[in-house]
């Protein structure tokens, strides 16, 4: 039987305000998924990338866009023209056919009534419903 990994990802908690726009009601829901045989393949790639900024320990390196936006985590003390070619080396990952990485993101409106407790579960069950 063939696995298939994935990966989800909100832009922001619910009810958070957001970085850059406090008066955002949308959020994005983002994801990938890689048929299992073929994560070898994607570290394979991903790993260069990495030991440009650790070469002590390259799978410490988590590609995460908000700190390496900010320079923040592992991400701080490096130039911001090195971490945006770190974010478009791993993106340029998504054009290779050889990965037949499946990709899919949307842009979700907050609801603004109930709790932060009921937005919570409402976004669980949405991420479930992927």
């Amino acid at each position: 039987m063939a696995r298939i990994l994935s990966r989800v990802r909100a832009s922001a908690k619910p009810g958070a305000i957001h970085a850059y726009d406090a008066r955002t009601k949308f959020f994005v829901l983002a994801g990938f998924c890689i048929f299992e045989r073929q994560t070898h393949w994607l570290e394979s790639h991903i790993d260069p990338i990495a030991e440009r900024f650790s070469t002590t320990d390259p799978r410490g390196i988590e590609f995460h866009g908000a700190p390496m936006r900010a320079g923040k985590e592992e991400w701080q003390g490096i130039k911001p023209a090195d971490r945006v070619q770190a974010v478009v080396d791993i993106l340029s990952l998504l054009a290779d056919r050889q990965l037949k990485l499946k990709v899919f993101a949307s842009v979700i409106e907050e609801e603004h009534d109930g709790s932060r407790r009921d937005r919570a579960t409402k976004l669980r069950k949405r991420r479930e419903r992927i």
